[in-house]
Protein backbone atom coordinates (compact mmCIF):
# COMPACT_ATOMS: atom_id res chain seq x y z
CA UNK A 1 0.00 0.00 0.00
CA UNK A 2 3.27 2.63 0.63
CA UNK A 3 3.80 1.63 -2.94
CA UNK A 4 0.54 3.46 -4.16
CA UNK A 5 0.32 6.32 -1.06
CA UNK A 6 3.83 7.06 -2.66
CA UNK A 7 2.88 6.90 -6.28
CA UNK A 8 0.00 9.26 -5.41
CA UNK A 9 1.91 11.64 -3.04
CA UNK A 10 4.45 12.08 -6.55
CA UNK A 11 1.92 12.68 -8.90
CA UNK A 12 0.14 15.44 -6.69
CA UNK A 13 3.20 16.92 -5.52
CA UNK A 14 4.02 17.50 -9.05
CA UNK A 15 1.18 18.15 -10.93
CA UNK A 16 -1.48 19.76 -8.65
CA UNK A 17 -2.89 23.22 -9.40
CA UNK A 18 -5.66 24.43 -7.78
CA UNK A 19 -7.27 26.69 -10.85
CA UNK A 20 -7.36 23.35 -12.91
CA UNK A 21 -8.31 21.06 -10.24
CA UNK A 22 -11.17 23.54 -9.40
CA UNK A 23 -11.70 24.00 -12.67
CA UNK A 24 -12.46 20.33 -13.27
CA UNK A 25 -14.28 19.93 -10.53
CA UNK A 26 -16.68 23.03 -11.46
CA UNK A 27 -17.07 21.49 -14.90
CA UNK A 28 -17.90 17.63 -13.71
CA UNK A 29 -20.44 19.28 -11.50
CA UNK A 30 -22.22 21.03 -13.75
CA UNK A 31 -21.98 18.37 -16.45
CA UNK A 32 -23.37 15.90 -13.60
CA UNK A 33 -26.01 18.27 -12.33
CA UNK A 34 -27.54 18.31 -16.17
CA UNK A 35 -27.07 14.51 -16.66
CA UNK A 36 -28.94 13.31 -13.76
CA UNK A 37 -31.41 16.07 -13.69
CA UNK A 38 -32.57 15.68 -17.09
CA UNK A 39 -31.46 13.15 -18.31
CA UNK A 40 -28.83 13.65 -20.94
CA UNK A 41 -27.72 10.58 -21.84
CA UNK A 42 -30.96 8.80 -22.01
CA UNK A 43 -33.27 12.16 -23.41
CA UNK A 44 -30.97 13.25 -25.57
CA UNK A 45 -28.60 10.64 -26.72
CA UNK A 46 -30.12 7.32 -26.64
CA UNK A 47 -33.28 8.50 -28.45
CA UNK A 48 -32.06 9.88 -31.62
CA UNK A 49 -34.04 8.92 -34.61
CA UNK A 50 -30.94 7.20 -36.36
CA UNK A 51 -28.37 4.66 -35.24
CA UNK A 52 -26.22 7.00 -37.50
CA UNK A 53 -26.68 10.38 -35.60
CA UNK A 54 -27.13 8.65 -32.32
CA UNK A 55 -23.75 7.09 -32.37
CA UNK A 56 -22.45 10.93 -34.09
CA UNK A 57 -24.00 12.56 -31.07
CA UNK A 58 -22.12 9.93 -29.00
CA UNK A 59 -18.71 10.09 -30.76
CA UNK A 60 -18.70 14.53 -30.13
CA UNK A 61 -20.18 13.56 -26.26
CA UNK A 62 -17.09 11.45 -25.76
CA UNK A 63 -14.68 14.15 -27.47
CA UNK A 64 -16.44 17.06 -25.26
CA UNK A 65 -15.66 16.38 -21.66
CA UNK A 66 -11.51 15.14 -22.70
CA UNK A 67 -11.11 18.52 -25.11
CA UNK A 68 -12.55 20.26 -22.22
CA UNK A 69 -10.13 19.06 -19.82
CA UNK A 70 -6.92 18.90 -21.69
CA UNK A 71 -7.39 22.48 -23.13
CA UNK A 72 -7.95 23.30 -19.36
CA UNK A 73 -4.52 21.85 -18.64
CA UNK A 74 -2.82 23.96 -21.12
CA UNK A 75 -4.26 26.77 -20.26
CA UNK A 76 -4.11 26.64 -16.41
CA UNK A 77 -0.54 25.22 -16.58
CA UNK A 78 0.82 27.64 -19.23
CA UNK A 79 1.84 24.88 -21.88
CA UNK A 80 0.74 23.98 -25.47
CA UNK A 81 2.93 21.69 -26.43
CA UNK A 82 1.21 18.65 -26.31
CA UNK A 83 -1.54 20.24 -28.38
CA UNK A 84 0.42 21.06 -31.02
CA UNK A 85 1.73 17.49 -31.29
CA UNK A 86 -0.19 15.90 -34.63
CA UNK A 87 0.24 13.05 -32.36
CA UNK A 88 -2.65 14.12 -29.79
CA UNK A 89 -5.09 14.65 -32.27
CA UNK A 90 -4.62 11.97 -34.25
CA UNK A 91 -5.03 9.22 -30.89
CA UNK A 92 -7.43 11.39 -29.47
CA UNK A 93 -9.62 11.18 -32.32
CA UNK A 94 -9.25 7.47 -32.58
CA UNK A 95 -9.78 6.96 -28.50
CA UNK A 96 -13.48 8.74 -29.47
CA UNK A 97 -13.81 6.64 -32.36
CA UNK A 98 -13.09 3.14 -30.85
CA UNK A 99 -15.42 4.35 -27.84
CA UNK A 100 -18.59 5.00 -30.42
CA UNK A 101 -17.65 1.71 -32.26
CA UNK A 102 -18.19 -0.09 -29.09
CA UNK A 103 -21.17 1.88 -28.07
CA UNK A 104 -22.95 0.22 -31.63
CA UNK A 105 -22.32 -3.38 -30.16
CA UNK A 106 -26.04 -2.39 -29.01
CA UNK A 107 -26.86 -2.59 -32.41
CA UNK A 108 -24.41 -5.55 -33.71
CA UNK A 109 -25.25 -7.49 -31.25
CA UNK A 110 -29.21 -7.18 -31.48
CA UNK A 111 -28.49 -8.19 -34.86
CA UNK A 112 -26.48 -11.15 -34.48
CA UNK A 113 -29.27 -12.72 -32.24
CA UNK A 114 -31.78 -12.04 -35.24
CA UNK A 115 -29.41 -14.16 -37.60
CA UNK A 116 -28.48 -17.07 -35.63
CA UNK A 117 -32.54 -16.97 -34.54
CA UNK A 118 -31.66 -18.00 -31.18
CA UNK A 119 -34.82 -19.73 -29.32
CA UNK A 120 -36.92 -17.09 -27.72
CA UNK A 121 -36.33 -18.27 -24.29
CA UNK A 122 -33.05 -17.96 -24.23
CA UNK A 123 -32.31 -14.67 -26.23
CA UNK A 124 -32.39 -12.30 -23.62
CA UNK A 125 -29.08 -14.21 -22.00
CA UNK A 126 -27.12 -15.08 -25.48
CA UNK A 127 -27.86 -11.43 -25.90
CA UNK A 128 -25.46 -10.42 -23.11
CA UNK A 129 -23.18 -13.04 -23.82
CA UNK A 130 -22.79 -11.59 -27.14
CA UNK A 131 -23.12 -8.26 -26.31
CA UNK A 132 -19.85 -8.39 -23.60
CA UNK A 133 -17.62 -9.97 -25.83
CA UNK A 134 -18.70 -8.00 -28.68
CA UNK A 135 -17.66 -4.90 -26.17
CA UNK A 136 -14.96 -6.62 -25.34
CA UNK A 137 -13.32 -7.34 -29.00
CA UNK A 138 -14.65 -3.98 -30.15
CA UNK A 139 -12.63 -2.22 -27.43
CA UNK A 140 -9.24 -4.38 -27.66
CA UNK A 141 -8.67 -5.19 -31.48
CA UNK A 142 -8.50 -1.30 -32.38
CA UNK A 143 -5.87 -1.31 -29.65
CA UNK A 144 -3.99 -4.47 -31.19
CA UNK A 145 -4.03 -3.18 -35.04
CA UNK A 146 -2.72 -0.21 -33.89
CA UNK A 147 0.34 -1.05 -31.77
CA UNK A 148 1.11 -3.58 -34.66
CA UNK A 149 0.91 -1.06 -37.33
CA UNK A 150 2.03 1.90 -35.86
CA UNK A 151 3.68 1.41 -32.26
CA UNK A 152 6.20 -1.59 -32.48
CA UNK A 153 8.51 0.30 -30.16
CA UNK A 154 6.22 0.31 -27.40
CA UNK A 155 8.07 -1.60 -24.93
CA UNK A 156 4.96 -3.41 -23.13
CA UNK A 157 1.58 -4.11 -24.56
CA UNK A 158 0.05 -0.77 -22.89
CA UNK A 159 0.71 -1.99 -19.63
CA UNK A 160 0.67 -5.75 -19.13
CA UNK A 161 3.40 -6.39 -17.44
CA UNK A 162 4.25 -7.43 -14.21
CA UNK A 163 7.01 -4.87 -13.74
CA UNK A 164 6.86 -3.03 -10.50
CA UNK A 165 3.74 -5.17 -9.98
CA UNK A 166 2.51 -6.05 -6.20
CA UNK A 167 -0.85 -7.63 -6.00
CA UNK A 168 -1.01 -6.83 -1.50
CA UNK A 169 -2.09 -3.30 -2.24
CA UNK A 170 -5.04 -4.33 -4.59
CA UNK A 171 -6.44 -6.20 -2.28
CA UNK A 172 -6.75 -4.03 0.28
CA UNK A 173 -8.45 -1.47 -1.75
CA UNK A 174 -10.78 -4.28 -2.65
CA UNK A 175 -11.00 -4.71 1.35
CA UNK A 176 -11.90 -1.00 1.71
CA UNK A 177 -14.08 -0.82 -1.38
CA UNK A 178 -16.37 -3.69 0.26
CA UNK A 179 -18.42 -1.77 2.87
CA UNK A 180 -18.99 0.66 0.35
CA UNK A 181 -20.58 -1.46 -1.84
CA UNK A 182 -22.63 -3.33 0.71
CA UNK A 183 -23.80 0.20 1.84
CA UNK A 184 -24.86 0.69 -1.72
CA UNK A 185 -26.53 -2.68 -2.35
CA UNK A 186 -29.27 -1.24 0.18
CA UNK A 187 -29.67 1.27 -2.61
CA UNK A 188 -32.83 1.26 -5.09
CA UNK A 189 -31.19 2.77 -7.64
CA UNK A 190 -28.65 0.70 -7.65
CA UNK A 191 -31.29 -2.40 -7.43
CA UNK A 192 -32.21 -1.16 -10.53
CA UNK A 193 -29.26 -1.62 -12.33
CA UNK A 194 -27.47 -4.90 -10.41
CA UNK A 195 -27.07 -7.71 -11.02
CA UNK A 196 -25.89 -7.14 -14.94
CA UNK A 197 -27.81 -10.43 -15.88
CA UNK A 198 -31.25 -11.04 -14.02
CA UNK A 199 -33.22 -14.47 -13.92
CA UNK A 200 -34.91 -15.64 -17.29
CA UNK A 201 -36.14 -18.64 -18.99
CA UNK A 202 -32.85 -19.41 -19.48
CA UNK A 203 -32.67 -21.21 -16.48
CA UNK A 204 -35.28 -23.62 -17.26
CA UNK A 205 -34.61 -24.43 -21.07
CA UNK A 206 -30.60 -25.37 -19.80
CA UNK A 207 -32.64 -27.02 -16.46
CA UNK A 208 -29.77 -25.27 -14.76
CA UNK A 209 -29.94 -22.76 -11.59
CA UNK A 210 -29.53 -19.26 -11.91
CA UNK A 211 -26.41 -19.37 -10.42
CA UNK A 212 -24.59 -21.50 -13.31
CA UNK A 213 -26.30 -19.16 -15.53
CA UNK A 214 -25.24 -16.18 -13.43
CA UNK A 215 -21.41 -17.39 -13.18
CA UNK A 216 -21.29 -18.34 -16.79
CA UNK A 217 -22.24 -14.23 -17.87
CA UNK A 218 -19.43 -13.58 -15.05
CA UNK A 219 -16.70 -14.99 -17.58
CA UNK A 220 -17.35 -12.83 -20.27
CA UNK A 221 -18.62 -9.84 -17.98
CA UNK A 222 -15.05 -9.75 -16.25
CA UNK A 223 -13.14 -9.82 -19.86
CA UNK A 224 -15.19 -6.66 -20.56
CA UNK A 225 -13.11 -4.94 -17.45
CA UNK A 226 -9.85 -6.68 -18.65
CA UNK A 227 -10.40 -4.30 -22.01
CA UNK A 228 -11.93 -1.41 -20.02
CA UNK A 229 -8.59 -1.43 -17.99
CA UNK A 230 -6.46 -1.86 -21.21
CA UNK A 231 -8.12 1.28 -22.88
CA UNK A 232 -8.54 3.58 -20.28
CA UNK A 233 -5.65 3.00 -18.11
CA UNK A 234 -3.48 1.12 -20.32
CA UNK A 235 -3.72 3.20 -24.08
CA UNK A 236 -5.17 6.35 -23.00
CA UNK A 237 -2.40 6.90 -20.61
CA UNK A 238 0.46 5.08 -21.59
CA UNK A 239 -0.14 4.76 -24.90
CA UNK A 240 -0.56 8.80 -25.40
CA UNK A 241 2.59 10.63 -27.30
CA UNK A 242 5.26 11.72 -24.08
CA UNK A 243 4.54 15.47 -24.82
CA UNK A 244 1.82 15.06 -22.78
CA UNK A 245 3.48 14.01 -19.48
CA UNK A 246 1.06 14.18 -16.41
CA UNK A 247 -1.61 15.47 -18.49
CA UNK A 248 -2.99 12.55 -19.82
CA UNK A 249 -4.00 11.77 -15.95
CA UNK A 250 -7.79 14.13 -16.03
CA UNK A 251 -8.64 14.24 -19.48
CA UNK A 252 -9.01 10.22 -18.76
CA UNK A 253 -10.67 10.40 -15.53
CA UNK A 254 -13.06 13.17 -16.88
CA UNK A 255 -14.07 10.95 -20.31
CA UNK A 256 -14.36 7.83 -18.49
CA UNK A 257 -16.63 9.66 -15.52
CA UNK A 258 -18.73 10.92 -19.31
CA UNK A 259 -18.96 7.00 -20.10
CA UNK A 260 -20.74 6.14 -16.58
CA UNK A 261 -24.09 8.38 -16.90
CA UNK A 262 -25.99 5.84 -17.98
CA UNK A 263 -25.00 4.01 -14.36
CA UNK A 264 -26.32 5.38 -10.88
CA UNK A 265 -24.93 8.48 -9.88
CA UNK A 266 -22.98 6.97 -6.84
CA UNK A 267 -20.56 4.94 -9.25
CA UNK A 268 -20.61 7.64 -11.99
CA UNK A 269 -19.07 9.55 -9.16
CA UNK A 270 -16.85 7.04 -7.77
CA UNK A 271 -15.72 6.60 -11.45
CA UNK A 272 -13.98 9.84 -10.76
CA UNK A 273 -12.12 9.36 -8.23
CA UNK A 274 -11.36 5.38 -9.61
CA UNK A 275 -9.94 6.43 -12.61
CA UNK A 276 -8.10 9.33 -11.45
CA UNK A 277 -6.44 6.84 -8.67
CA UNK A 278 -5.86 4.17 -11.71
CA UNK A 279 -4.51 6.06 -13.81
CA UNK A 280 -1.62 7.44 -11.85
CA UNK A 281 -1.06 4.08 -10.84
CA UNK A 282 -0.80 3.28 -14.28
CA UNK A 283 1.71 6.37 -15.27
CA UNK A 284 3.86 5.69 -12.32
CA UNK A 285 4.14 1.91 -12.26
CA UNK A 286 3.94 1.09 -15.90
CA UNK A 287 1.33 -1.63 -15.44
CA UNK A 288 -2.11 -1.88 -15.52
CA UNK A 289 -2.53 -5.84 -14.00
CA UNK A 290 -3.23 -4.24 -10.71
CA UNK A 291 -6.32 -1.96 -11.99
CA UNK A 292 -7.80 -4.87 -13.62
CA UNK A 293 -7.86 -6.95 -10.61
CA UNK A 294 -9.81 -4.27 -8.68
CA UNK A 295 -11.77 -3.02 -11.87
CA UNK A 296 -13.02 -6.80 -11.67
CA UNK A 297 -13.56 -6.98 -7.98
CA UNK A 298 -15.86 -4.25 -7.53
CA UNK A 299 -18.04 -5.94 -10.55
CA UNK A 300 -18.15 -8.68 -9.56
CA UNK A 301 -18.67 -7.91 -5.74
CA UNK A 302 -21.63 -5.57 -6.73
CA UNK A 303 -23.51 -7.95 -8.95
CA UNK A 304 -23.31 -10.85 -5.79
CA UNK A 305 -23.98 -7.95 -3.85
CA UNK A 306 -26.95 -7.23 -5.71
CA UNK A 307 -27.57 -10.92 -5.78
CA UNK A 308 -27.66 -11.63 -2.21
CA UNK A 309 -29.90 -8.63 -1.65
CA UNK A 310 -32.45 -9.35 -4.76
CA UNK A 311 -32.92 -13.20 -3.93
CA UNK A 312 -31.53 -14.09 -0.81
CA UNK A 313 -31.96 -11.48 2.01
CA UNK A 314 -35.92 -10.14 1.09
Amino acid sequence: MKKILNYLARHVKEDFNPGYYLFIAIFLAISFYINYTYQFKRQILDTQSSDALKLTYYFLFFAFPYYVASIGYAVFYKTTRFLKSPAFWLLSLFIFAVLTLNRATIIFSTSIIDVLDVPSSIQRYTWLIVLYLMRTLTMMAPIFIYKWLLDRNQPSLYGFTTKNFDLTPYLWMLAIMLPLIVWASFQPAFLKTYPRYKPSSAEMYFQVSYLITMLGFHVVYALRFVSVEFFFRGFMILGMPKEMGRAVVMPAACLYAFWHFGKPMGEALGSIFGSYILGIIALESGSILGGIIVHIGIALLMDWAAYLQTYHLK
